[in-house]
């Protein structure tokens, strides 16, 4: 990594290095260590293409899914039993899904507390709501289903899908009560920004100042036309890369 986005800017100029938006954004922190590995594990997050299409539109409903599924397996089995239909197969549609969402927690608590998930009073309530939902497909498939042994085997899967959606609510509030109440958008870049706005004045200028002459170079020797070069200029502080990935994904 060079010691400024200046240098990094010359090095591309002379076809020495390739142009990467977030190396030349770390280049101009290197006097931050912290920030400056913070911009790199940001930047990594970055999807190397859009997301969109009918893949995306799936992959969001799936996630709808799972969120609710509490809900869905509950009125599968409430369904089926008022119906007098063989719960196999409505259990063991609503039991999959069940241990889909048992993983979901599961991710979703280890993100909660390693902060790298948006926390808030309501989503913690919502987990605390979907417990009586997996309490009550418990009590459906213990009711309805004809066979004790598949019924137990079940039951087993929805009272964990209670249990995991108790601990996430739990993680959660725990989360929100330490912020005092308000909301924890805790993704990586929320900490990167807040690290770059805990900079003194004057760093945070000089900074912006290398920025802005790396891509001056960078402009003149025709490596990004003058058009980037503006907005690139006027990128925040922490944001260039993620500016510039948005920018080349919109003109795709």
């Amino acid at each position: 990594m060079m010691d400024s986005a200046l240098a990094y800017a010359r090095s591309v100029q002379t076809g020495d290095t390739p142009l990467s938006w977030s190396d030349l954004e770390r280049s101009a922190f290197h006097a931050h260590p912290d920030i400056q590995e913070s911009l790199g594990q940001t930047n990594a997050d970055l999807p190397s293409r859009p997301a969109g299409g009918l893949a995306s539109g799936v992959l969001a409903l799936g996630a709808g899914v799972i969120e609710i599924w509490p809900l869905i397996a509950a009125g599968i089995v409430l369904t089926a039993g008022r119906l007098g239909a063989d719960l196999d197969v409505p259990l063991a549609v609503a039991g999959t899904g069940a241990i889909g969402y048992i993983v979901s927690r599961v991710i979703l608590d280890v993100r909660v507390m390693r902060g790298r998930a948006d926390v808030s009073a309501t989503r913690a309530l919502l987990n605390g709501v979907a417990v009586l939902f997996g309490a009550l497909a418990v009590w459906a498939t213990t009711i309805a289903s004809r066979d004790a042994g598949l019924a137990r085997v079940w039951v087993a899967v929805f009272v964990a899908m209670a249990v995991s959606s108790a601990a996430t609510a739990v993680t959660m509030a725990v989360r929100v009560w330490r912020s005092g109440g308000a909301s924890v958008p805790a993704t990586r870049f929320d900490e990167l920004r807040r690290a770059v706005d805990a900079l003194a004045p004057g760093e945070r200028e000089s900074i912006r100042s290398d920025l802005a002459r790396a891509v001056d170079i960078l402009a003149d020797a025709g490596v990004i036309d003058h058009d980037e070069a503006a907005d690139a200029a006027n990128a925040p502080l922490g944001g260039l890369a993620r500016q510039e990935w948005a920018r080349s994904q919109s003109s795709r």
